[in-house]
């Protein structure tokens, strides 16, 4: 038998509330309407400063688009530049006169992507405006984020856990199935199924997942842990019910270790991660571990190609001197994660490790989706590994060619640093999902 594993403790209640859906421009839409325009404002009391102006735009070719005197700024203007200049050009030539108090360029912006799940006003990790007590600005900036990328199907998230439960109706539409199996009836637990491996990769009618506890095709969820970490990294964003994961339209793959009592074998937590490799998972979820190292389970992360993120665990304490794994293995793949509050602070009773533990993310009193179609509140550095996974995702999804090295390396290089996770963490940060994807879009 392999060493044990186990969850972490958690603890909830539920909350409904209905919030107003706003719509939201693409980056590449924002772009395309972007004027060219500059904005303009003189020193209009000053003696000459209108003729000044007006000699200027004649010789740039520039005309003013709208005049904002009368709206209550004096000597502003708006100024569109002609076709054969630059903005970057126009502008310094009005900020080379000295009747100029400022020339700037106009950028595009637009509203906030905020999804219209009813619920999400209580994901205070991914938007928090101070709600339940909390800090406002201690969240993931997600809804900045997810102007630039809400996910993509083509990116597959292997939740390895107590199982998914793939009937959520937040989460049904977003259950990877095996292409190379024939099994039918998603949604109910009936299984309509051949009893032949049709893709031959060892694991009998496997098309949607397999339970490694019970050796069977059915990984559904009869604890509710994994179906709550699956929800915080991939519900339905935007759907209309519920609340939004932190990738809206990713795949996840449900692949079930632990049992009904959270408890299970790191050979099998082995045995899935190879599976997860081998069915093209393209981000590995770990919310769980152990104070043993094993080398199968070692062995199966250093093979992998894609980031394998794991919970650095809940006794607040140090794991550089009492490793906790896999969170402590020094692979490349590991993202190793502490939980944080909602004053953007490290959790009471999360682990930590200035050398073994990579990064923070929100993990007290998080909302999510739990078997049945509910959803429950739980605490732990179990949940702040799936804002890590789903961000992991979001940067798979803008840039499908980044390589577990590129992924870790963005997401660790764009923390928000605060002073409570200096070394307590290696980055001494907590996750930006904004800066990150900027990081990423810019290359």
């Amino acid at each position: 038998m392999g060493t044990g594993l186990k969850l972490f403790p958690w603890s909830g209640t539920c909350l409904l509330t209905v919030f107003l859906f706003l719509t939201f421009l693409s980056p590449a839409a924002a772009d395309m309407m972007a004027p060219d325009y500059i904005v303009i404002r003189y020193s209009a009391s000053e003696p000459g400063a209108s003729a000044a102006i007006d000699a200027i735009h004649t010789s740039a070719g520039t005309t003013i688009e709208a005049d904002l005197t009368e709206s209550g700024l004096e000597g502003a203007q708006v100024v569109r530049i002609p076709d054969n200049s630059t903005i970057d050009a126009i502008v310094a030539v009005f900020r080379a006169d000295p009747h100029v108090l400022y020339a700037e360029p106009g950028h595009s912006i637009s509203v906030d992507a905020v999804p219209n799940d009813p619920r999400f006003p209580a994901q205070w990790s991914l938007r928090n405006t101070g709600q339940a007590g909390g800090t406002r600005g201690a969240d993931i900036n997600a809804t900045r984020a997810w102007n630039i990328e809400t996910g993509s199907p083509g990116t597959v998230i292997a939740i390895v856990d107590t199982g998914v439960d793939y009937t959520h109706l937040d989460l049904r539409e977003n259950i990877w199935t095996n292409p190379g199996e024939t099994g039918e009836d998603l949604w109910s637990r009936d299984k309509r199924t051949n009893g032949i491996d049709d893709d031959l990769n060892g694991f009998v009618d496997d098309w949607r997942g397999w339970d490694f506890v019970n050796n069977d095709n059915d990984p559904m969820d009869d604890h509710g842990h994994g179906t709550h970490c699956a929800g915080i990294a991939g519900a339905s964003g935007n759907n209309g019910r519920g609340i939004a994961g932190v990738t809206w339209t990713s795949r996840i793959m449900a692949l079930k270790i632990l049992g009904q009592d959270g408890y299970g074998s790191d050979i099998n937590a082995a045995r899935a991660l190879l599976y997860a490799r081998m069915m093209g998972a393209d981000v590995i979820s770990c919310s769980w571990g152990g104070s043993e190292r094993n080398r199968a389970l070692s062995d199966a992360i250093n093979v992998s190609e894609v980031p394998v993120i794991c919970s650095a665990g809940n006794k607040a304490s140090n794991i550089d001197l009492s490793p906790h794994f896999p969170a402590s293995y020094p692979a490349y793949q590991v993202i190793a994660v502490a939980a944080t509050d909602n004053h953007d602070r490290l959790a009471g009773f999360s682990n930590f490790g200035k050398a073994s533990v990579d990064i923070a993310a929100p993990g007290d009193m998080i909302l999510g989706t739990y078997p049945g179609s509910q959803y429950l509140y739980m605490s732990g550095t179990s949940m702040a590994v799936p804002h890590v996974t789903g961000l992991a995702a979001l940067i798979h999804s803008r840039n499908p060619g980044l390589t577990a090295r590129a992924i870790k390396s963005a997401i660790l290089k764009n923390v928000r640093k605060k002073s409570d996770l200096q070394g307590k963490v290696l980055t001494g940060g907590r996750i930006d999902a904004l800066r990150t994807l900027r990081a990423v879009t810019a290359g």
